[in-house]
């Protein structure tokens, strides 16, 4: 299995539940769609010594090395916003 990390802080005022939502309806896409096979998202809420982290870590999962490129060159076509 491969993964691709992606690790993010949302804009102030974001609330965990729009996280939730955004991510839902991402990776229910993904998985319909464009090859991924599964996620995982964690929330960090004690960074201890490590203050600059960013607040979220997201991992899309996929059946090959191939899958992982083929889904990125699809999503650089589909996504265009940030």
């Amino acid at each position: 299995m491969y993964r691709y990390h992606v690790y993010f802080t949302t804009y102030d005022g974001v609330t965990d539940s729009e996280v939730e939502a955004v991510l839902s309806q991402f990776v229910h896409s993904e998985m319909k769609e464009n090859l991924m096979i599964g996620y995982d998202i964690t929330k960090f809420e004690n960074k201890a010594s490590f203050p600059d982290l960013s607040d979220y870590h997201f991992t899309a999962h996929y059946r090959s090395k191939e899958d992982q490129e083929k889904a990125m060159e699809n999503m650089a076509k589909r996504y265009t916003k940030e």
